[in-house]
């Protein structure tokens, strides 16, 4: 009796601890429109899964839609923008997608025609301590 208490006491216990936040480096490509404008190197992202958020290279912190044993995606829609994206969690990569929510209805249903305002893909690893 005492065993299983300890043993429920202990599973009790680790469902309650928390992830610290992830700080990622990322690495990759900035795109505006269909044009490569800037080339991302060592951009910081940070994972917090307690809170459930991520904050892309050059983007605010977005809330998650999605853990997964394999991936991590995240979206945030507004009036003016849609921003959509996920975080490979084995290989590290990363795209995120911004455009105007009614363009993103237009690729929803498979219309042709729809405007990409931004694209990030990069390759995100565990970011290093320099001191």
């Amino acid at each position: 009796m005492r065993i299983g208490a300890i043993v429920v006491a202990c599973f009790v216990l680790a469902g309650a601890a928390y992830a610290d936040p992830i700080t990622l480096s990322c690495s990759g490509s900035f795109m505006e429109g269909y044009r490569e404008s800037l080339k991302s190197d060592r951009q910081t992202a940070v994972l917090d899964l307690e809170n459930r958020s991520f904050k892309p290279p050059l983007y605010e912190a977005l809330p998650l839609t999605l853990v997964g044993d394999a991936e991590v995606s995240f979206a945030k829609e507004t009036s003016d923008l849609s921003v959509r994206g996920s975080l490979d969690r084995v290989s590290g990569t990363l795209f995120v997608n911004v455009m105007r929510p009614n363009e993103r209805k237009k690729l929803e249903v498979g219309e042709g025609g729809y405007v990409t305002l931004n694209w990030i893909t990069a390759k995100c690893v565990p970011a290093q301590r320099m001191f």
